[in-house]
């Protein structure tokens, strides 16, 4: 369970930290480190910032949990925020090493606000390019890490008994979106400190059960065996034979599964 973000960065750059932190963006922002550094991310005045070689965004939450930009200069980093920039391998594999200016950052704003809603987080946050390779100097081909589109972006598949095949389908979403979605599945709702309850009678299916006691999905088989999909020893010995990691046994409620928020 995670807090409510707050209204305001819970860490900022104080003012006696401000000529540090001014010294070390000179250096980090230089044009001889923009090929590697894509841009330095950073929280001061109540406000979150994104700082780049060619360009800056200063951007703050609004009472509604969005976000809305205060200032910006150049052209600034996170100015991009589709979801479906280099969709599909043709387009991926065609650009490697996008610039800052071809890519894009999806939930960009909202990346930078959890990481400093946090006390404990830095006071700048240096984000490498999408070009950065340290193989010469010990790293390894594959590193990641950066809030860029294709970096960012991975599959979510789901598949088995009672989940309909549609196919790709055109959205994006969050971790966050995952455990909503598993939840409406099995018929929880949300409950007021964030968890989840049994508030309604799940949508049935003739193999699937909701434990009471911790709200855990199991399935039933014909031994009458309760098990859990994620420590059932028989799952696994089976899944390492099967072309797809799903159970045949294990079911969830018929339903439709969508992103919250999203458009029916």
């Amino acid at each position: 369970m995670t807090a409510p973000p707050t209204a305001v960065p819970a860490h900022g750059i104080t003012a006696e930290r401000g000529d540090d932190a001014a010294r070390a963006l000179e250096i980090l922002l230089d044009a001889a480190l923009d090929p590697i550094v894509d841009m330095v991310l950073l929280a001061r005045d109540d406000a979150y910032e994104a700082r780049s070689h060619d360009g800056w965004v200063r951007f703050r939450r609004t009472d509604d949990g969005q976000f809305e930009t205060i200032s910006s200069d150049g052209s600034y980093p996170l100015a991009d925020q589709s979801t479906d920039r280099f969709a599909g391998l043709e387009a991926e594999r065609a650009h490697p090493y996008p610039t800052r200016q071809e890519n894009a950052y999806p939930f960009g704003f909202a990346q930078v606000a959890q990481l400093f809603d946090h006390p404990a987080a830095p006071d700048l946050c240096v984000i490498h390019s999408a070009a950065h390779n340290w193989e010469d100097q010990g790293g390894h081909r594959g590193e990641h890490g950066s809030l860029d589109v294709v970096q960012a972006r991975a599959p979510f598949i789901a598949a088995g008994k009672g989940v309909r095949a549609d196919g790709l389908v055109p959205r994006a979403g969050r971790l966050v979106d995952v455990a909503p979605t598993v939840a409406e599945l099995l018929g929880l709702a949300p409950a007021d400190d964030g968890g989840y309850v049994r508030a309604r009678t799940a949508r049935s299916s003739p193999t699937s059960s909701i434990s009471p006691a911790g709200g855990l999905a199991t399935s039933w088989g014909s031994c009458g065996t309760a098990r859990t999909r994620t420590c059932c020893t028989r799952w696994r010995r089976r899944a390492k034979r099967r072309t797809s990691p799903v159970c045949s046994r294990w079911a969830l409620p018929t339903s439709t599964a969508r992103w919250p928020g999203s458009p029916p």
